[in-house]
């Protein structure tokens, strides 16, 4: 409900869960762009519309990009990993 009322820019999601993929649809519902972070190896096929149609993804590592690639192949092309503890914060990579 905060999303849905707040003036926030964007929204952000972070991992792999039920209050992300809320937080997408409301993103969504308002119009605001939504960047998810993903720090795990993501399954469950009811996150792929949200894959798809997050506006930016951040992985935690190349091994989560290629998880979110192989469940959701059609996602924006670029994902940015960001190792934990790295010094680099944001490393975009492209994955074929």
């Amino acid at each position: 409900a905060r999303i849905l009322l707040g003036k926030f820019d964007l929204i952000y999601g972070n991992g792999a869960n039920g209050r992300s993929l809320w937080a997408f649809w409301a993103a969504k519902l308002t119009g605001r762009p939504f960047i998810w972070h993903i720090h795990e190896s993501v399954k469950r096929t009811s996150y792929v519309h949200g894959l798809q149609s997050a506006d930016a993804l951040i992985a935690n590592s190349q091994d989560t990009a290629h998880c979110i690639r192989k469940l959701a192949p059609n996602t924006n092309p670029i994902i940015a990993c960001t190792p934990t503890g790295s010094d680099n914060w944001i490393s975009p990579f492209r994955i074929a």
